[in-house]
């Protein structure tokens, strides 16, 4: 059974690491014509971190959020999502579904997985390269056949990132900081990529 306490204070901490990684996917993720708006209110969001966490209350994923199910998302058409089937994070160990905007995010205790659309990226790989020079720390790794970037858990990322895009939809899994980086590597591995979990991007994912 899951700790309620101990997955809101994860949930908590993921948000701050998230924010960090809006910042930096602002400067190096997609252009212009392809970025979502800088109103974004979840993790990540492109706005300053502080005005984010202050709004954000302890055990949500983002600024008025909105609850879904799993079967309302099956009707949902505004993002594709995919869900993990993972020891640590699967259907079975759903904590909560959520709607962030048009993102839907789900929570495994103490791990996040959002799906935000519009990063049709060109050279994934080239992009996250420059991701981690910039941060100075991550590294690009081959998920799921195709370019990911691994943030393990460390001084300057203590939480713990994946990050891959799947069909110009990003993906970003978050660890709570116990979470060791095959960990988070083994929930992204495990994404169902040919089956969507919305009405969205059904289709078999490129």
């Amino acid at each position: 059974m899951i700790d309620m306490r101990k997955a809101v204070a994860s949930l908590t901490g993921v948000l701050v690491g998230c924010v960090a990684i809006g910042v930096a996917l602002q400067v190096s993720g997609p252009s212009s014509a392809t970025t979502p708006t800088a109103t974004r209110t979840h993790a990540g969001a492109n706005v300053d971190g502080g005005s984010v966490l202050g709004l954000v209350k302890p055990g949500e994923p983002c600024i008025s959020p909105a609850h879904t199910t799993l079967d309302a998302l099956k009707e949902y058409d505004g993002s594709p999502a995919w869900m993990p089937s993972s020891t640590l994070a699967s259907s079975r160990t759903l904590s909560q579904a959520w709607l962030c905007g048009s993102d839907p995010v789900l929570t495994f205790g103490g791990i996040m997985i959002d799906y935000e659309p519009g990063w049709d990226l060109d050279d994934p790989a080239a992009r996250w390269s420059a991701m981690a020079k910039q941060w100075g720390h991550g590294y690009v790794a081959t998920i799921l056949g195709r370019p990911g970037f691994v943030d393990p858990v460390s001084a300057k990322a203590p939480r713990g990132e994946v990050l891959l895009v799947v069909k110009g939809t990003l993906i970003r899994i978050a660890g709570d900081g116990a979470l060791s980086t095959d960990q988070l590597v083994a929930v992204a591995e495990s994404l169902d990529t040919n089956t969507s979990m919305t009405a969205v991007g059904r289709a078999p994912a490129r």
